[in-house]
């Protein structure tokens, strides 16, 4: 492999370096669908795709590889909404949702867990107040 990024990176610049060609090696068996790929390839950088490959689950890297795409935002903004976990909590906003509501699935874009506050199922807005501010 070093013997073949050294002619690579001799012919076509440091771009083809033995890390950065293992990354596209893990690329490719990550994401063998070329249809899936090629809708967001012409928005996003080579740095963006790099960001998601250490994601566990493929529906969270197309969740980051799209909402990237949608919003046009940077590495570093992938970076952030990454370790925020927006693709986590997105799901974890969707199964609070019952099947008899009106709201529809991926409606909250990005929620906020209160666990912390201590609250119960049901509660009131005032209640929420007073558990913030304490």
């Amino acid at each position: 492999m070093s013997e073949l990024a050294t002619q690579l990176a001799a012919k076509y610049g440091r771009s083809f370096e033995v890390r950065n060609l293992r990354r596209m090696m893990q690329f490719a068996e990550q994401f063998p669908d070329f249809e899936i790929v090629s809708a967001v390839t012409a928005q996003l950088s080579w740095t963006h795709f790099v960001e998601i490959l250490p994601i566990k689950s493929q529906e969270a890297k197309l969740f980051y590889l799209n909402e990237a795409a949608r919003g046009l935002i940077s590495t570093r903004q992938l970076r952030k909404m990454i370790s925020r976990k927006a693709y986590e909590r997105k799901e974890i906003a969707d199964t609070q949702i019952s099947s008899a509501s009106t709201i529809p699935a991926g409606a909250f874009k990005d929620p906020y867990l209160f666990d912390i506050l201590g609250l119960k199922d049901e509660y009131l807005e005032a209640d929420l107040e007073e558990a913030i501010l304490r």
